[in-house]
């Protein structure tokens, strides 16, 4: 890895998405290793930002680094939860979203789909969502980029939820 890479991809997991595809590797472990690493401590974390998502009134969410997407899933089974929004998940692992695509299809078919980069989302207007989640992605992403990109896509009074584990510094 170069000395440029390291300088520019600096994240509290030292690690590098455009260099590993270990979500792509890990897909259909991925819950196994959540429930193993936090001691299953990462389902009430879950079902917390998913109350707090159904509850707002907004209608365009996205949410970056799905991964196998507990978030929309709880969501859309959440008592508050008001149908007619939009929602989009994303994710930067193909392998990651069609898991999600498959789980969440089995509950709703109005949940849309995309392979993103939440560093970088061109394929998103400016200010053209109402709610931005992210949940357990900070720590492996260049935190600035996301956040500067999050703020981007948002509406002006929008809302950013934000899940995340890790001490970041």
């Amino acid at each position: 890895m170069s000395l440029d890479h390291q300088v520019e991809a600096k994240n509290a997991a030292e690690f590098y998405t455009q260099a590993d595809d270990v979500f792509g590797r890990i897909a259909d472990r991925y819950d196994l290793l959540c429930d193993l690493f936090s001691f299953g401590i990462h389902r009430l974390w879950k079902r917390r930002v998913a109350s707090i998502v159904a509850r707002e009134s907004r209608k365009q969410l996205i949410d970056c680094a799905t991964g196998t997407g507990d978030i929309i899933l709880r969501v859309l089974k959440h008592k508050q939860y008001r149908s007619g929004r939009g929602i989009l998940a994303s994710d930067i692992s193909p392998q990651m979203l069609a898991i999600a695509k498959k789980r969440i299809s089995r509950v709703s078919s109005s949940v849309e789909y995309s392979v993103l980069d939440a560093h970088s989302m061109p394929e998103i207007a400016t200010a053209s969502k109402d709610l931005y989640s992210i949940s357990l992605g900070l720590k492996i992403c260049e935190r600035k980029r996301v956040l500067r990109e999050a703020f981007r896509v948002l509406r002006p009074g929008g809302r950013l939820v934000i899940l995340e584990s890790s001490n970041i510094p």
